[in-house]
């Protein structure tokens, strides 16, 4: 799900974000190590993020860069796994 209000805040309308990988709303920094971070975290289960929070930067779709809160928690059903973030834009 990618409400209106984070289609107000990033500039993204919900077809454009659901279904694809969450590193369209990272920083190119961010992105590169996004997906090693994911590998990482299901080969040792080791979290760094999940179950937590942390402030990160978002990549707005004009190119803005906002600073968010970030929680990210992790779903299992059945064979499939599932992770959910919840951003809140700080200001």
């Amino acid at each position: 799900m990618f409400n209106k209000a984070a289609e107000n805040a990033f500039g993204y309308k919900e077809s454009d974000i659901v279904g694809k990988n969450v590193n369209i709303l990272m920083t190119k920094s961010q992105a590169k190590k996004h997906n090693s971070y994911i590998q990482n975290y299901l080969l040792t289960g080791k979290a760094k993020i999940i179950g937590r929070g942390r402030v990160v930067n978002v990549l707005a779709q004009n190119g803005n860069v906002r600073q968010c809160h970030l929680a990210i928690t992790e779903r299992v059903s059945g064979s499939l796994r599932f992770f959910v973030g919840i951003l809140a834009v700080l200001y």
